[in-house]
């Protein structure tokens, strides 16, 4: 097994077609994965047949180790069969989208045609009961026909809120379940913020919609994910003609506001909205943001 072009500690498994994933392995080699290398290891493990997909993922509990991995190849030893898993991609905390995990579809003379690629969104919907939100650790494994996703860490959900999620896999095909759940450990170091959100809908013809409006803000620690407006706090009815629509976001601190990126879902042709501002309210900072 040969690994190109990356960085530390690396955990892999092996999709193939008859009983899913053969048990992880670790690639713990001292100094391995350095910028450039291509480190070999060998594995003693069941016959996996022909795979379909590889998962591969960092370990390390340092969230500033980055790795950027080209490929991997694999060969079956006693049938010199080989695999090839291109990635092409940062597994970061800090670099491009951010994910730890990837999957990599398996290419082969064997493998006619490779299983693409798939964004998986994901949305999550906390109910609005008391302690009903959570800042434990979430996580969700999506189960499909063609294997699952693998256990992926979720953002906390706090109540009355839709977080949303993208969850790239190799493609799952039909869908059959999914398991969520919580490690039951509080997040101590977490910073719970309440931003008032008013939204002004401009007074003039035709600028009310009825589509789902959606808000990113922008700080300057860590910017907060998609956020569906979905229940406005003074009336039914949102975004009307002349009307203010107000909701309340509870997350953890994203320090001074830089700015935010507001829009909607189209799902409704030719839909329109004539946006007048957006005023956040930080009580806690003592901020008021205007744009």
């Amino acid at each position: 097994m040969r690994i190109d072009n990356a960085n530390p500690l690396t955990a892999l498994d092996i999709a193939h077609d008859n009983s899913g994933f053969v048990s992880e392995w670790y690639l713990d080699k001292v100094y391995t994965l350095q910028q450039g290398h291509c480190d070999k290891f060998k594995a003693d493990i069941n016959d996996v047949g022909i795979p379909f997909k590889l998962r591969v993922s960092l370990k390390n509990k340092n969230l500033s180790i980055s790795w950027h991995l080209d490929r991997i190849q694999m060969e079956a030893l006693k049938t010199d069969q080989e695999y090839i898993f291109h990635c092409r991609k940062w597994l970061s905390k800090t670099e491009d989208d951010k994910q730890m995990i990837r999957e990599l579809p398996a290419e082969g003379l064997d493998i006619s045609r490779s299983l693409p690629i798939v964004k998986y969104i994901v949305d999550v919907y906390t109910e609005n009961k008391i302690g009903a939100g959570t800042d434990g650790n979430i996580f969700i494994n999506i189960y499909g026909e063609c294997g699952d996703t693998g256990v992926r860490p979720l953002e906390y959900s706090l109540k009355n809120q839709v977080d949303n999620f993208i969850i790239e896999a190799v493609s799952l095909k039909l869908i059959r379940k999914v398991r969520i759940g919580r490690d039951g450990i509080a997040r101590q170091h977490l910073d719970i913020t309440t931003y008032n959100v008013k939204i002004k809908t401009a007074d003039v013809f035709q600028a009310s919609t009825d589509v789902d409006v959606h808000l990113k803000i922008f700080g300057e620690k860590v910017t907060r994910d998609k956020i569906q407006l979905i229940t406005s706090k003074n009336i039914k009815s949102k975004y009307e003609r002349g009307q203010s629509d107000r909701f309340t976001i509870d997350c953890y601190d994203l320090g001074k506001i830089e700015h935010t990126l507001i829009g909607h879902n189209g799902k409704i042709i030719g839909a329109r909205w004539f946006l007048n501002w957006i005023e956040i309210d930080v009580p806690k900072r003592r901020e008021l943001y205007r744009f």
